[in-house]
């Protein structure tokens, strides 16, 4: 027969499980794929690029026109925009830790304004610093809850 302790160990770790697959799980709510018409997706394309084109041309050219660009094939670069052209632009690429793909410093890209997802400006480094402070704080708290759950274990005899 069960202890409220017993049960109290195994609704603590059955509650650990489920915020740990929580937070793993990017999807969320599980969503339906919603069919679009090639006329719709051609569409939504062009309005995306007329975004990225217009992004593009606000930010200008110079030292102040630093931007992360995400790509519709999820890569994303920052850089400075060193020429805007009618169906592109070029980039100088300024690889920095959190970028997917890391290219040598200085390398100019081509990007076509019809592959961009999505411009922004660059990340501080306060943000940079934030993300890996955050990440690591988050695995202490993990270890830490994995370790309280396993000395409440041994406590009710279930190690040797």
């Amino acid at each position: 027969m069960r202890t409220r302790r017993d049960v109290s160990l195994i609704i603590k770790a059955s509650a650990l499980i489920l915020v740990v697959a929580v937070g793993l799980d990017r999807t969320g709510l599980a969503q339906q794929p919603i069919e679009l018409s090639e006329d719709s997706q051609s569409q939504i394309l062009d309005q995306k690029a007329a975004k990225a084109k217009a992004e593009v041309t606000k930010r200008g050219l110079g030292q102040k026109s630093r931007v992360r660009v995400k790509m519709r094939d999820k890569h994303q670069f920052t850089g400075r925009i060193i020429q805007i052209d009618e169906q592109s632009f070029q980039l100088q690429v300024e690889p920095s830790f959190l970028d997917d793909l890391e290219p040598a410093k200085g390398t100019v890209l081509r990007i076509p304004y019809s592959e961009v997802e999505k411009i922004r400006r660059p990340r501080s480094r306060a943000a940079n610093l934030g993300i890996g402070v955050g990440a690591i704080v988050a695995a202490v708290l993990m270890l830490a809850a994995i370790v309280v759950l396993r000395a409440d274990l041994c406590r009710s005899s279930y190690c040797h």
